[in-house]
């Protein structure tokens, strides 16, 4: 069974698309959630969009956030890209 991630609070929000913390169910463990919009885009683009999205898994160094799973939503077909929580803040 797939884990069923629960929103904890929105962290922020661009053209295309909004980020949220979430918790895992299986793990009791905060990750970000990250949902492109796919609406308006056409086959070819949101087809480069996955495939990016499916290149960032394969990233593996100390200093790039930790991909977890990508899926497409059942109700408004976004892109949901799952990641580690850094929670000792952004870059800046």
């Amino acid at each position: 069974m797939k884990p069923t991630y629960k929103i904890v609070k929105k962290l922020g929000e661009g053209s295309y698309s909004r980020a949220f913390l979430v918790k895992c169910d299986k793990e009791d463990k905060n990750y970000v959630i990250k949902q492109v919009r796919m609406d308006g885009m056409a086959n070819e683009e949101k087809r480069e969009t996955f495939n990016e999205a499916v290149t960032f898994k394969k990233l593996d160094h100390p200093n790039i956030i930790k991909f977890k799973e990508v899926f497409i939503g059942k109700i408004y077909k976004d892109l949901n890209i799952i990641t580690e929580f850094a929670d000792g803040g952004d870059l800046s």
